[in-house]
């Protein structure tokens, strides 16, 4: 069974919520977890800052496990084998469309995460699901349809309108609500 902890962004805020989402991606890891840190939804140029900070906060989460980080490298062969190495995948938020055009070209992702930890902040949540809101574009896309869900995060920035729009897309879609630095479990 995968496990899936969707969180609605602003990780790099300081919070308990924060704190919370990345112990509970470990949970369960006794001694050592290998963690791949993808960041195809940011710009190279922010890769090094951004490795920082979740090499900090997994290990302020996690201080009695030996953790090991991997960058995701954008070369999609030898993303697909860091992702069958990894035991926890964490996807960070950015452009959705960044990520989104990457994982599109892996064949499978879906079954490649089969029985890991994956964690989802922002674009690296919604591009997981069915359908997703974008505020950069204002509108309901379709993401990768790992999780049959629409998603919004940043929720609590969105507008009642834009709430109402993707809730009214594909109603028979369960809508999930990513406030952010707050965060759901999902297991599948």
């Amino acid at each position: 069974m995968t496990k899936y902890v969707l969180h609605g962004g602003e990780t790099k805020q300081a919070s308990a919520n924060n704190d919370r989402f990345f112990r509970e991606m470990v949970r369960g890891f006794d001694t050592r977890a290998h963690i791949l840190l993808v960041y195809f939804a940011s710009a190279k140029s922010r890769w090094t800052k951004l490795v920082e900070q979740d090499k900090r906060n997994f290990a302020e989460a996690a201080p009695a496990i030996r953790l090991r980080f991997i960058v995701a490298s954008d070369d999609a062969d030898e993303f697909v084998q860091q992702v069958k190495a990894a035991d926890i995948v964490y996807m960070r938020g950015g452009r959705d469309l960044f990520i989104h055009s990457f994982l599109r070209q892996i064949p499978d992702f879906g079954r490649l995460l089969e029985e890991k930890v994956v964690g989802g902040s922002s674009a690296g949540a919604q591009v997981l699901s069915r359908y997703y809101y974008t505020r950069r574009e204002g509108k309901v896309k379709e993401g990768l349809g790992i999780l049959p869900i629409k998603t919004c995060a940043h929720s609590n920035t969105v507008g009642p309108e834009e709430i109402a729009a993707l809730k009214a897309h594909e109603s028979s879609v369960n809508l999930l609500l990513l406030p952010e630095t707050e965060f759901v479990v999902m297991r599948q």
